[in-house]
């Protein structure tokens, strides 16, 4: 039961990071944005090390693991230093309760965007195979232009900025608006057919 209330102590604190905290108040706000220039500085000079060391795949993916054993090892024995097994009240029942149900939003939203792949391909095979023709040369173009390095530090800064610009609304404003001016394209070559 302990081991259980650590580990939703260390998600519950590790949400509050990749989703920038909350913003309803200034020092929140001053929050969110320590908390997010922190993330992206600690993952940039963990990218830069690995760029100024240039380790090789074996020795990349071993100080990986090695990094993972010992966050395996030292979280269950700094997390009731840290975050204490009494203290977890209902406002953080909730919160993690809301986590859980983020990440199943999230995999049935990845599982529906997988089987809407997968009816395209069924109901129209030729736009299919287009789409994923077009957007497979574009992928491998961009990882012919840009170092792997550079890019899996765009990738992961991207997924790490991810949460908190998706919980500030700032993904669904983008997305709209990108939705609204395709929208116009494909109204306006349409009233070019008539």
């Amino acid at each position: 039961m302990e081991a259980q209330c650590r580990s939703r102590s260390v998600r519950a604190a590790c949400s509050v990071l990749a989703t920038h905290g909350k913003t309803f108040y200034l020092c929140s706000s001053v929050f969110s944005l320590v908390t997010s220039t922190l993330q992206f500085c600690i993952f940039s000079f963990s990218f830069l090390m690995i760029y100024y060391l240039d380790p090789s795949v074996l020795s990349g993916v071993s100080c990986f693991v090695m990094f993972i054993c010992l966050a395996d090892y030292l979280v269950p024995a700094l997390a009731p230093r840290i975050f204490g097994s009494n203290k977890w009240t209902t406002e953080q029942q909730q919160r993690f309760h809301e986590i859980c149900s983020n990440l199943v939003k999230s995999r049935r939203r990845i599982v529906g965007w997988w089987k809407r792949l997968f009816a395209l391909k069924e109901e129209k095979p030729k736009m299919y195979f287009m789409t994923m023709l077009c957007s497979l040369a574009v992928v491998a173009w961009i990882g012919q232009q840009v170092h792997n390095l550079f890019l899996t530090y765009l990738i992961v800064s991207f997924l790490l900025l991810f949460p908190g610009l998706n919980q500030h609304g700032i993904i669904t404003k983008y997305v709209g608006m990108a939705k609204r001016e395709i929208n116009k394209l494909l109204k306006h070559k349409e009233k070019k057919n008539e």
